[in-house]
């Protein structure tokens, strides 16, 4: 279906939803970046941003610096180690909880009707004995 589709591109000149008698076909066009080298990257956006600071483009180095994120957050693995006692000083919980796991029952409708054969057999067998 998707080769049919990239060889008519008309299909979604008017509209991104096309109406086919299998369903509905959607086209959504999604943008990704990627960096293969990120530390390189960021070494020359840091690089862009100082002779934007030098140059006295203090709105060129802001946006330069929105560019690159600096994250810090808390190691969830290494807290696991921790003594509760300690964790309440820096005032982090320490949360136990059980879940359950719930499935349905699959209905075999064969084997349903093979069992109820079998039950209605035995109650004949019992009705002819007990007479």
């Amino acid at each position: 279906m998707k080769e049919l589709i990239a060889l008519h591109p008309e299909w979604f000149a008017e509209a991104k939803t096309v109406k086919t008698p299998f369903g509905q076909v959607h086209s959504q066009r999604t943008t990704s970046h990627e960096a293969p080298d990120a530390v390189s990257a960021i070494a020359r956006i840091k690089a862009a941003q100082a002779r934007a600071l030098k140059a006295g483009d203090d709105v060129k180095a802001t946006q330069l610096g929105a560019l690159i994120r600096i994250e810090e957050s808390l190691n969830f693995d290494a807290l696991g180690e921790i003594d509760g006692d300690l964790l309440a000083r820096f005032g982090i919980v320490r949360r136990i909880e059980e879940s359950l796991t719930i499935k349905e029952a699959k209905v075999a409708l064969g084997q349903a009707v093979k069992a109820a054969t079998r039950r209605a057999a035995k109650g004949e067998t019992a009705v002819r004995q007990a007479a």
